[in-house]
This record gives structure tokens, sequence and C-alpha cells, in this order.
């Protein structure tokens, strides 16, 4: 495998009759929850109502961050609602639980780590959030960056690499970056409704933060990182895009690992050395402007388009909190079709107020929405429009193209994302490999809240036969495929 993202993604491309499969050895099912032995520890509140702000005010930013103060409460909140246990199902070994954020079958590789400064209710230090048991397990007490008073948190997510690995092989670390990305989107719209500004923090140095978190990083790595500007911090936060850096952590080589062996989910937790490989190969990024997705559709620019106004409000209800709790992947899709203004809310709340990174294009496939006529479309957020690449409904293709799973023929919507990954690594380094299956992840995530919040199903697919799925959604030329996203009505939702 070459040294880059681009290759590895055509590495593990699947393709009929070629899926490196093999048998789940269930004596070494990974466990769900890491755990440290005894640690002090903090109990989090356990209510999250009071995150009462509308879900659609938050996704669209429609109202300026208050600059509360964090504390132990809103801390708690931010930490349960992003990826606490929503429900549970089955007994002991059987028991199965379902968290905030979707996860590629439901394995769940991504753990939360935070460093807290000036917090009221715990003290200085770095914490793991220990979501079995709704508390914060003290790593390492004390201030920790140079910035002063400048950040009151700062959030790490990491992705435990067997976790995937276990069932998905050298596919995983796709799942984890699109895992990453779910979570990611779950934490800063959570920390946004409580008005904390939260600011992602990308490109960082990976052996730094590894060690900073005292985790072992041949099982596990930090993936994305957020910070919370504290009250007392500077202007020019409230509205800050991807920026690199974060608090200056001190580069102390001395600094001890924390039981090391909790990042070991089961006793023969062998990662597959593709996985560790490409990982250390795109960790390099390069500042440059981004191009954006202008070269997308200047090749498409005599295509038939149709115009999808922004939505001139959006609704008062449902509340952000409820929407996260009742975050569901649904399969039971029904063809009933979908109405203008339903599309227009999912489509324009894809993006609205993101922190966006631009190498990351948006295509659909639809039938019996309101307005489009059956066919795929590239979506051009700027101005508002829908362009046709291919006329006619072919879900079924799709349906076929990922892995002949049937149900997705009833979607109203499929959602592609893609990127032009030989060129942004060209362009902006290796990096940007991981960078765009995160964003994937964050947008994805985002069409399953918004599909909630408007009484819909949605469900992720990261399972295709790569050049097959492409070729259906009429992707613009040299782009990847990189995540599906089904979205539409279904027969039953699960309700609070």
């Amino acid at each position: 495998m070459d040294r880059t993202g681009f290759r590895y993604q055509e590495h593990t491309a699947y393709s009929r009759g070629h899926l490196g499969g093999g048998y789940l050895d269930w004596t070494a099912r990974p466990s769900p929850f890491k755990e440290y032995r005894n640690l002090p520890s903090v109990d989090l509140p356990g209510e999250v109502s009071g995150a009462g702000t509308g879900f659609w005010d938050v996704v669209s930013q429609s109202s300026d961050p208050s600059r509360r103060p964090m504390d132990l409460t809103r801390l708690g909140r931010i930490l349960h609602l992003a990826y606490g246990v929503t429900a549970r199902s089955g007994r002991g070994r059987d028991a199965h639980f379902f968290r905030a954020a979707p996860s590629a079958g439901a394995l769940y590789p991504c753990e939360i780590y935070v460093a807290v400064q000036s917090v009221e209710g715990v003290g200085d230090g770095l914490y793991h959030f220990d979501l079995a048991h709704n508390r914060l397990c003290e790593l390492r007490p004390g201030v920790f960056w140079k910035d002063g008073k400048e950040w009151a948190a700062v959030f790490f997510i990491t992705a435990l690499f067997y976790r995937s690995a276990w069932k998905y092989r050298d596919r995983a670390y796709r799942y984890c970056l699109l895992d990453t990305g779910h979570l990611l989107e779950n934490v800063v719209l959570a920390a946004g409704a409580e008005g904390m500004g939260p600011r992602v923090l990308d490109p960082f140095e990976d052996e730094l933060v590894n060690r900073f978190l005292g985790i072992d990083p041949e099982r596990e790595v930090c993936l994305a990182m957020v910070g919370i500007p504290s009250s007392q911090a500077g202007a020019g936060w409230e509205r800050s895009p991807i920026a690199p850096g974060g608090p200056s952590f001190p580069d102390d080589r001395t600094l001890e690992p924390v039981q090391p062996e909790a990042s070991r989910m089961s006793p023969s937790d062998r990662v597959p050395p593709t996985i560790l490989q490409v990982h250390r190969e795109t960790r390099d990024w390069i500042e440059a402007p981004e191009a954006g997705p202008g070269a997308a559709f200047r090749e498409i620019s005599d295509q038939p388009t149709v115009d999808v106004p922004r939505p001139a409000h959006w609704p008062d209800a449902p509340a952000f909190a409820q929407v996260l709790w009742r975050r569901r992947s649904y399969r039971n899709f029904v063809d009933r079709g979908l109405s203008a203004e339903a599309f227009s809310f999912l489509v324009h709340g894809i993006g609205s107020g993101l922190d966006t990174f631009s190498g990351v294009s948006v295509s659909f496939l639809c039938a019996g929405v309101e307005g489009l006529d059956p066919g795929s479309y590239l979506w051009d957020e700027a101005a508002s429009r829908a362009i046709c690449r291919k006329a006619g409904d072919a879900r079924d293709q799709l349906a076929s193209a990922c892995l002949d799973q049937q149900w997705l023929r009833h979607a109203a919507v499929l959602w592609g994302f893609s990127a032009d990954l030989q060129n942004l690594e060209k362009r902006l380094g290796p990096r940007a490999y991981r960078r765009a299956l995160i964003q994937a992840g964050r947008l994805g995530q985002r069409l399953y809240l918004g599909a909630t919040a408007l009484d819909l199903g949605a469900c992720g697919i990261g399972a295709y036969y790569d050049h097959e799925a492409r070729y259906v959604l009429g992707l613009p030329e040299f782009h990847h495929l990189i995540y599906v996203v089904a979205t539409g009505p279904v027969k039953r939702l699960w309700h609070l």
C-alpha cells in the first residue's frame, strides 16, 4: 500500500466477490466500555433536559453564544447528550447499549476525554468519560496548558481500533473516522446548545496528544479535539472556524501512561498493520487555501438545475436534547414521498452554520421528493440548487451496490458524501484524508438529527461496492464515495 489515505481507500474498496470477509470470533468480542481501575472519580448529573434550546436554532446557529461559564452540570449535559447511553436491550453478555451517536455495526470505537480548568464542581485536570457509570475518572490532576484562562475545557475524541477491526478488519479505519465525525458533531452541537462557542482544533500533534492522554497508541489514538473558551477569554471566539493548535500542552516526555492496559478491549485484540500504517502516514497537514468544490461544478456546468430555496424560518420545535435522545438508525422505510419543505430543511440543515471543510461534496439520489424529478443530483449549497447528474429512479441500483441491502429501495433520499482524495492530499497533505472522512461523518450526523427532528428515519451505510456505488450516484470525476446516508418516512418511530 502506498503512503496515502487515497491509496488506503483504494486498497480497502469492496467489489463483488471481494469483500475481504471472514468469520467473527465471538470469543474475542471487544468490550463495549473502557474502564480505569481504582482512580478518583466525579459523578455527573443525570438530567439532560436543561438544554431546552430548539434543535433548529442550534443547527442554524441563529442565536449568538451567550458565553456562559462552564460548570459540572453543563459539562455533564454535553457529555451525556453527545455520547450517553440512550437505551438498552438484552441482558448479560448479550446486552446492547444504544448511544446518542451512531456507529458502524454498533461497535462504538470512540471514547471521550476532557481536560478542564476553573470549572465549578470539578477539579482542574484530565478526565475520562466513563459513560457506563456516567462519571468522570481523573487521569491527571492539575493545569496543563500554558494559555492562562483562555480555555475552560478541551474534549478529546479517541478511537480504539480493535472495536471496529474485530468485524471490519482493514476497512475499519474508515469507520473509526466516520464515527469520530458523528461524535464530534454531537459534541459541537451540544456545547453550542449550552452557549459555549465550541471550536474544532485541527491539526494537532498526534504523538504529543496521545502521550498527554496516557493511552496505548498502538491500540487507541486521538482523532479529534474540541476547545471550549472560558467566559474570560478574549473576543473573536464565537464563530471561529476549524483552527490549528488549541491549548499549548506541555511537551513533557516524562509523562507516564495512565493504565495503558485499559486500552485493551480483548485478550486477542490484534490491530491490522494496515490500520496502524495509514494512521501514521496521514499525520501531516499542509497549510494552504482550500480550493472548494468549484471544479466539480465546472465539470457539469451544462446540466439542468433545480433551485431549492433556503427555509424562510426554521421550526421552533422540537427541543435539541429531545432530538439527540430520540435518534435511532432505521431501516423500515416506506414509499410515502417527502415534502419540498422537509427536503429543504434537510439539505440546508446539513451545512448551515457548520465550520465547514469544503473538500467534501454532497450528492443525493431521490424519488418522491416534491419539486424534484427522480434522479441523481449534486448539491450546490452556495447557489441553493441541485444539479441533475442522471435522470430516473436508481434506488434499486444503489441498494444493489450497497451489498444488496434491499430496504434502501424505499428511502425517499439516498445521500452520498464524496471527495477527490488524491487532489486533496496533493494540496493539503495526507491528513486531508482524515479530515474528509471525519467531515463526512459530521455531515451524516446532521442528516440523522435533522431527520429525527422531522419525524423521519435515517441510517448510515459505510459498506458498499465502492466503484459501483459511485457510478450509480453519478459522482464527479475522480471522486471517491466515502459515506452513504438514507433518509425518509418509516413505518414506525421510536419515541421517548
